[in-house]
């Protein structure tokens, strides 16, 4: 081609450019894996009650966009019929449950307290993910599953999260994943239980990963409502750059796997109605 320059104190002239175009593909399934929170009690909020159709229109939706309709906060496991209708498409990761009280009517339940976990709320789940766990790994689909809780929470949740990530790791041989304030160490997260370590962004150390990583295990990294600048994040008064940034972040620094609350948090004044194209504009 031909690139013509027009100096403004100048004569013009024209420039030939040739270049070589390598063709390529961009693959259906994302080397990262990401934990990307769709909350079907945000959808209930807005639509009422949630049907199958509806939500696989919303998990599509994310697929086509390269991520996993996950939700790190669900207290009920996902449709199996939506993770054979998602396989193959991208997903690469879901959680099974957050072991926490049931969320019943509420959009979502981040976390419960120490006194929730008792031998009968333990039992409980024991008995609703023995079944499920089965067809999963009856399914095929048990290799992609994983199971998150202690959001966010402290030290005092240590033995605690022992317990119970050591339970799921023993019964179900499947990954754990928290947010927990845990040092990105081998040893803590050994002895915790913790197979996928996922800190703010802010906090994530390379060095301190790349020691978890030898020894076996992943570290993540994740955004939420922060951290703010000079860190990136999606936020919608955020500079557009930070979008794409962020994935060349998780690139560079070798992150296992990144985790964002949420993609649709419509928790705000008057985000409880569908909007109408006619009267709130495009």
């Amino acid at each position: 081609g031909t690139v013509s320059v027009s100096p403004s104190n100048a004569p013009g002239f024209d420039v030939t450019v040739t270049a070589d175009v390598y063709g390529f593909s961009v693959p259906d399934q994302p080397h990262i894996k990401t934990a990307f929170a769709l909350m079907d009690g945000f959808l209930e909020k807005l639509y009422g009650p949630l049907t199958p159709e509806l939500r696989r229109k919303y998990g599509d939706y994310v697929l086509r966009h390269r991520l996993n309709p996950d939700d790190i906060s669900r207290t009920d496991p996902p449709d199996l019929e939506d993770l054979e209708h998602y396989d193959g498409r991208g997903l690469n990761a879901f959680n099974v449950l957050n072991m926490v009280k049931h969320r019943g009517k509420a959009t979502w339940v981040c976390w419960s307290p120490l006194e929730v976990y008792t031998p009968e709320f333990k039992q409980s789940l024991i008995d609703r993910l023995d079944p499920y766990v089965a067809e999963l790994k009856r399914r095929g689909l048990a290799d992609k599953a994983y199971v998150y809780t202690f959001d966010e929470r402290g030290e005092e949740f240590w033995p605690v999260m022992r317990e119970y990530f050591g339970m799921i790791r023993e019964r179900y041989s499947i990954p754990t994943l928290t947010t927990a304030y845990v040092p990105q160490k081998p040893e803590v997260m050994r002895d915790l239980n913790i197979d996928w370590n996922c800190p703010l962004t802010a906090a994530y150390r390379y060095e301190q990963a790349e020691e978890c990583r030898a020894h076996g295990l992943q570290v993540w990294g994740y955004v939420c409502c922060g951290p703010r600048h000079p860190y990136a994040n999606w936020l919608a008064d955020d500079p557009l750059i930070e979008a794409r940034v962020i994935w060349w972040q998780v690139f560079h620094q070798k992150m296992d796997g990144m985790l964002y609350w949420g993609l649709n948090i419509w928790g705000r004044p008057h985000n409880d109605r569908l909007i109408d194209p006619e009267r709130d504009g495009p």
